[in-house]
C-alpha cells in the first residue's frame, strides 16, 4: 500500500488493492490548489440572500444563498470599516471576494471584500408578499385571534 505524503506510521496494514491511496489532507491539498489556479471561478460579484449572519470575534459569518445553492462569506473585521453596506438578515447582496478553500474541515468560503445592497430577500419579499394575502383575506384581523389558553388540555392533533 503506498499513500501519497502521508504518515506511513498511522497506516494500518490492510490490502486496498490499489495504489492510488491519500490522506484527507493530501487531498484538501489537492483541492486547494485546484481552486487557487483555476481563474475561471473568480467572477467580480455572486449575488444571493444573506442567511445566518453572524459576528465572531470582529468578523461577520454568513451564508449567500440562491434557490437551493448557498456559499459561505466571511467579511474579516480588518475589512468591515472598507464597506459601505454590512451584510443583514433579509438582504440580498452582491459580494466581491476571492474564492478560498479551507483544507482543514474542507470547504469553501467567499473572502469577501465588498458588499452591495440589492434590496430585500426573496424570503423577504415572499413573506410579505402572503403577509398582504392572508391581510387582504381578514385572517389577520384582531377580530379573528383567538386568545391562548393560560393552561392548554392538549398539544398537537
Amino acid at each position: 500500500m503506498w499513500m501519497a505524503d502521508a504518515d506511513l506510521s498511522q497506516a494500518v496494514d490492510v490490502d486496498l488493492d490499489s495504489d492510488d491511496v491519500v490522506t484527507v489532507e493530501t487531498l484538501n491539498d489537492e483541492i486547494a490548489d485546484l481552486i487557487d489556479d483555476q481563474t475561471d471561478l473568480n467572477h467580480d460579484y455572486v449575488v444571493g440572500d444573506v442567511s445566518g449572519c453572524r459576528d465572531s470575534n470582529g468578523h461577520v459569518h454568513f451564508d449567500l444563498v440562491f434557490g437551493d445553492a448557498s456559499i459561505h462569506c466571511v467579511l474579516f473585521g480588518f475589512r468591515r470599516s472598507q464597506t459601505t453596506v454590512e451584510p443583514e438578515a433579509e438582504m440580498q447582496v452582491a459580494v466581491r471576494g476571492e474564492l478560498s478553500f479551507y483544507e482543514p474541515q474542507g470547504s469553501c468560503s467567499i473572502l469577501v471584500t465588498d458588499v452591495v445592497d440589492m434590496g430585500e430577500s426573496e424570503y423577504s419579499q415572499i413573506y410579505a408578499e402572503n403577509k398582504q394575502l392572508l391581510a387582504e383575506d381578514g385572517l389577520l384581523s384582531d377580530g379573528r385571534k383567538q386568545p391562548l389558553p393560560e393552561l392548554p388540555e392538549t398539544i398537537g392533533p
